[in-house]
């Protein structure tokens, strides 16, 4: 296999007694990105997986799957909705999202008379607060498409950060009948053009902070920039557990950051066994 995967099984659905499948949310990439992409904790549901997509040392981009729920539950559908939402506006403070996935009710006006019309409006009313674009419901793409065969409507959605919009290549489902699917609903591509400096798929190859090598100077540096950064992440908002996952995930990096800044580098040899020191050795042969 050339992929790599997350995933969340949805432990609501009883196996024995359901009609039809259902899974999850789950997110495939080339492993040759492995050293690009960072999981993105999302405990609070099983409706929703992101991942951050390092293009280059200053940019990422920040891609959430997700599935709505089905059930005319309107109250539950809005309980997720903002779950999604709280993702969405804290990590839109870092980079440009993607929200991929089965919003299970269309925004399109075109589709109201086969839709659930509630579910429609608070869909709708979140794609214009958060300043997206629902990409294959828009000009980018063919307005005649259609996700959900048995209604022919659109529930499946690529939504993008404005600041994407023109990084649009195409948007495009596979047409009904074209494979053969268990589904009733159709893939969507998405293809964006965007920066992209591959890493080494060799992570023996990283550079990494070598404290040991740090000076009194070295060391006072990053402190004064950890007390820095520590002042800027404090001032967000901490409402929900959400926003404390994206506090805790900001600090991780900018951590980093700090002591790629001001501590000497290293590199780790693989050839050589480092944890192999002489108090290993006297303990192993006494």
């Amino acid at each position: 296999m050339n992929y790599h995967s997350l995933g969340i099984a949805d432990t609501s659905v009883n196996i024995e007694t359901s009609k039809c499948g259902k899974g999850g949310v789950a997110i495939m990439y080339k492993k040759t990105l492995k050293f690009n992409i960072k999981p993105i904790n999302c405990p609070v549901s099983e409706r929703i997986l992101g991942i951050e997509i390092q293009c280059n040392e200053n940019y990422s981009i920040f891609v959430f799957s997700v599935y709505l729920p089905a059930d005319s539950n309107i109250q539950n559908y809005k309980y997720e909705m903002n779950i999604v939402e709280d993702y969405v506006s804290n990590f839109s403070k870092f980079g440009p999202v993607i929200v991929a996935g089965d919003f299970n009710t269309s925004c399109r006006v075109t589709d109201l008379d086969r839709t659930n019309v509630n579910k429609s409006i608070v869909f709708s009313d979140f794609i214009l607060r958060n300043n997206i674009i629902p990409v294959n419901a828009s000009t980018l793409s063919d307005a005649s498409s259609f996700t959900y065969i048995p209604t022919r409507t659109l529930l499946d959605y690529f939504l993008v950060s404005e600041e994407l919009a023109g990084d649009v290549i195409s948007c495009e489902n596979i047409p009904e009948g074209t494979l053969s699917l268990t589904s009733d609903h159709l893939p969507v591509f998405l293809k964006l053009s965007i920066p992209y400096v591959c890493n080494s798929t060799n992570g023996c190859n990283n550079v990494w902070p070598s404290w040991r090598k740090a000076s009194e100077s070295s060391l006072g540096a990053y402190n004064e920039l950890t007390n820095k950064i520590a002042d800027e992440l404090l001032d967000l908002p901490l409402c929900n557990l959400s926003d404390l996952d994206t506090l805790a995930y900001k600090l991780t990096d900018k951590l980093k950051d700090c002591a790629n800044e001001t501590i000497p580098s290293g590199s780790f040899n693989p050839k050589t066994k480092p944890y192999w020191s002489d108090e290993v050795k006297t303990s192993t042969y006494s």
